[in-house]
């Protein structure tokens, strides 16, 4: 892991500051990379926290691909869920018409 801070350090020193930097310049650098750091912590806490929660909800008899499609809904626009409308009513549409076709029946 010593190798690999080394090298991504190295990585950071090498690029070019702006030349309007200051003195300040390895500093803001090494603030970027520690608070970069913090928040590649917190996402894998957070993911850990979403796993004991799907598997919670499991237990409970809830489905987790259910839960996931809830709360991605939650954060669609209006113009995303009226394309998803359009694409359940052409779904729903065509299943009403090769309902009696026997290879829809078959499927």
């Amino acid at each position: 892991m010593v190798a690999t801070k080394h090298a991504s350090n190295d990585l950071v020193n090498k690029q070019k500051a702006p030349a309007s930097a200051g003195h300040n310049m390895d500093k803001l650098k090494v603030d970027y990379v520690r608070d970069f750091a913090n928040l590649e912590k917190q996402i894998i806490e957070i993911r850990g926290q979403q796993k004991d929660m799907l598997n919670d909800a499991k237990s409970d008899g809830i489905l987790k691909t259910a839960i996931r499609g809830a709360a991605k809904n939650l954060f669609k626009t209006d113009e995303q869920k009226q394309a998803q409308k359009e694409v359940d009513d052409e779904t729903d549409y065509i299943t009403a018409l090769c309902k009696d076709l026997p290879l829809f029946k078959a499927a």
